[in-house]
């Protein structure tokens, strides 16, 4: 019995824990499932030339190399992108700045990475 209670109290606890980040805005740890499909979840419609949903991250790249000079805010991305969910844009720029693909500067600023040595 004492066994019991004390599992439902640290699931209790975990329970409180997720509440507290939803509140404060932190999202959910990604399953290794989801890690691959949230990605184009939102902004289904753009579609490589096999017809295939090109992925966020993919989308990303592609939209700042277009400008590689201009710096990014998250918002900025999340609009050009069509997307609703900004935190999974930040989420995802986060990632390709943690691999290298983009460079993150003070004040949440991204920016290509072709171009982003030659500016600072």
């Amino acid at each position: 019995m004492r066994q019991e209670l004390r599992l439902v109290r640290q699931i209790k606890k975990q329970k409180d824990t997720v509440e507290e980040w939803k509140r404060n805005g932190i999202p959910e740890q990604r399953t290794k499932h989801e890690a691959g499909e949230d990605e184009v979840s939102e902004e289904a419609g753009t579609t490589d030339s096999n017809g295939r949903p090109v992925p966020r991250k993919q989308r990303i790249r592609n939209l700042m190399a277009q400008d590689p000079a201009r710096q990014w805010k998250v918002n900025e991305i999340a609009h050009a992108l069509g997307a609703t969910n900004v935190k999974s844009v930040r989420v995802s720029m986060d990632e390709l700045a943690q691999t290298g693909a983009i460079i993150k500067h003070p004040g949440a600023i991204y920016q290509h990475t072709t171009t982003a040595q030659h500016t600072f």
